[in-house]
């Protein structure tokens, strides 16, 4: 499968959008750690941190199967697979 290039074109984007995903998430934790209070700190890096990586998650999960299901690649949704010729 990782011959195909749009395989390789998505997996190559989606580690980018992890790499800002990432990027931002500590970011944010830094900033908040330098400006708030402990407490504060806490429950706003963890709501943050879930917030940003679920969202991250459910974009990666939607881009996989458009990209994959535009190219061919995988069926589109409700289409039965195809039967496997012997």
């Amino acid at each position: 499968m990782l011959a195909n290039t749009h395989v390789r074109r998505f997996f190559r984007r989606v580690t980018l959008l992890w790499a800002v995903t990432q990027l931002a998430n500590a970011s944010v934790t830094l900033w908040l750690l330098l400006s708030e209070s402990l407490a504060t700190f806490l429950v706003a890096k963890t709501l943050v941190s879930w917030g940003l990586t679920c969202s991250a998650i459910l974009v990666s999960t939607i881009w996989f199967r458009r990209s994959m299901t535009r190219h061919g690649i995988l069926a589109p949704r409700g289409d039965p697979a195809p039967s496997p010729t012997f």
